[in-house]
Parts: structure tokens; C-alpha cells; sequence
């Protein structure tokens, strides 16, 4: 095995230009992967939010007294008990007029004292939350047609936007993804081949005294196995500190976004990706060797 090492390391050598080329442009692609599948993964979690977070706001017709808010009230909380309309219901809240306005104050100062000058103008509303947004437009409808409600609310054409706009950018991440990764097994195949060329005197010596095709391969395949190493050390060491420290200043700039912050997700990205540059270097130098070997034969 010794041997095999000190052959690797002697064709690395001999070919330098070319392995340093191939390892940057592992590195670099590695890199890239590396980083558009930590912002797929932050899309992803963010699409699950905006999901989760899709509520229907139910404004009530105005009435007298609390007494007709609370039987109106009760009276549409009872009507979204019905499953067969309302299927994907988890949880429905009556707010009064007067917690809605403490609830606006609450972002903007300025409306604090405001009650002391008119009149509330908000409405009684019921906050209708969903299991799932995927019947959102058809439960909104069945809700507008209770007896009591006025108006309805919900961010449907705002949450399709973003999810829609969201899941381009998640197709257009695969196909660069895809791209990236058939540039760098095509980068591995060229050096090899041009490593293998460089020592074919040797290599038909090796051939014209009995040594088998797998003794002949492996040096070649430890230089690409090493070269795929190598690359996903130097991604490990870029990507890391790269994404925390964009990740904290993200948190400070947009802090309602839901971004990935657990290391350990991180990490695991990374060691899959460190795994995909090794396989990267062994696909490539396998196919590379074979490729050389059946033309010389």
C-alpha cells in the first residue's frame, strides 16, 4: 500500500499545475454546493413557517353591547365546529375590538393614547388558524358565508408569492447544483487521464510483466480519492465560520426570518458534502483509469 501512496504522490507531482487546478475548482464547487444547499434548507424552513404561520381573520358585524359581541361570537365559533366544512381548522379565537387596538398599540407608540381622541375603529374579529394552507382560498369563502361576518382576511396572494418565488430559487439552485457537480467529475477525469498519459511507458511495463488492471488503477484512484479529500477539508474550513457569521448578522438585520442557526444541521451538511468530494474523486478516477486502460489495450 506504501508503494501505491508513493506512486500517488509522485503522479501528483509530476502533474502539479493540473491537480492544483482540479483541487481549486473542487474547492470552489464544493463550496457552492455546500453553500446553496444551507440556503435551501434555510428556504425550506422558511416556507414551512410561512405555512404554519397562514391565518384567516374573520372581521364581525358591529353590535351594541358586549353582551351581542359575545353572542355573535360564540354563535360563528359554533358554526366552525362543522368538520365537513372546515377541515383543516386547528384553532379559532375571538378578539375584541378593544384587545385588537391594545395588540396595534403594542407596534406602533404613537396609537396608544389615540382612543382618548376617537373612536375605536377596529372591529371584533375571530383568528381562524389552519393545519394546513393548502385549501386556505375555499376555507376563507366557507368562512365569509357565516352569519355575523363581515369581512375576511388572509394572505393568500402575499404567501403564494413568496412560496412560488421561493421554490424558482430552490429549482435554480438543483440545476446549478447538478452543473457544479458534473463540472468537477469531468475536472478529476481530465487530470487523471493526463497523469496516466504522462507515465504510459511505465504503465505498459507494468502491463508487459503480468500486473493486474487494479494494481495498475490504484494509484491513480488514491490521487483522486485525495484530491476529493482535500477539497472538502478546504470547503469545512471556508463554509463554516462563512455561514455562522452570516447567520448572526442576518438575525441582527432580519430578525423574524427562520434561519437554520443548530450547528449540528450545519455540520451535517458539510460532512455530506465531504462525502459526495470523496465519491466525486473515486467515481472520477475509476472511470478516468478504465477509460485509459481499454484504449491501450
Amino acid at each position: 500500500m506504501l508503494y501505491h501512496f508513493r506512486q500517488s504522490w509522485m503522479a501528483l507531482r509530476a502533474n502539479l499545475t493540473a491537480g492544483l487546478a482540479t483541487l481549486t475548482t473542487m474547492t470552489v464547487t464544493l463550496t457552492m454546493l455546500a453553500l446553496v444547499t444551507l440556503v435551501a434548507l434555510n428556504l425550506e424552513n422558511i416556507v414551512r413557517t410561512i405555512e404554519r404561520d397562514v391565518q384567516i381573520t374573520a372581521f364581525l358585524e358591529a353590535t351594541k353591547t358586549p353582551a351581542q359581541a359575545e353572542a355573535l361570537s360564540e354563535a360563528v365559533l359554533m358554526a366552525l365546529q362543522d368538520k365537513t366544512k372546515f377541515p383543516v381548522l386547528d384553532s379559532a379565537k375571538f378578539v375584541r375590538k378593544e384587545e385588537a387596538y391594545a395588540n396595534l398599540a403594542i407596534d406602533f407608540k404613537s396609537l396608544a393614547d389615540a382612543t382618548s381622541l376617537v373612536e375605536n375603529p377596529l372591529s371584533d374579529r375571530v383568528v381562524i388558524k389552519l393545519i394546513s394552507p393548502t385549501n386556505l382560498v375555499s376555507t376563507a369563502a366557507e368562512v365569509k358565508a357565516i352569519v355575523g361576518v363581515k369581512e375576511v382576511e388572509y394572505g393568500s396572494d402575499f404567501a403564494q408569492k413568496v412560496i412560488n418565488a421561493i421554490s424558482s430559487v430552490r429549482l435554480f439552485g438543483i440545476g446549478l447544483e447538478v452543473l457544479l457537480l458534473v463540472n468537477s467529475l469531468f475536472n478529476i477525469l481530465n487530470t487523471i487521464r493526463v497523469a496516466m498519459y504522462a507515465r504510459r511507458d511505465e504503465i505498459n511495463v507494468m502491463r508487459l510483466i503480468g500486473a493486474t488492471r487494479g494494481f495498475i488503477r490504484l494509484p491513480y484512484v488514491l490521487e483522486g480519492v485525495g484530491l476529493g479529500l482535500l477539497a472538502s477539508l478546504f470547503t469545512l474550513v471556508i463554509v463554516y465560520p462563512a455561514y455562522t457569521s452570516a447567520v448572526g448578522q442576518l438575525r441582527t438585520l432580519v430578525p423574524f426570518l427562520a434561519l437554520i442557526e443548530d450547528n449540528l444541521t450545519v455540520l451535517q451538511v458539510l460532512a455530506l458534502i465531504t462525502l459526495l468530494g470523496v465519491s466525486l474523486g473515486l467515481l472520477g478516477s475509476l472511470w478516468a483509469t478504465n477509460r485509459y486502460l481499454r484504449e491501450v489495450e
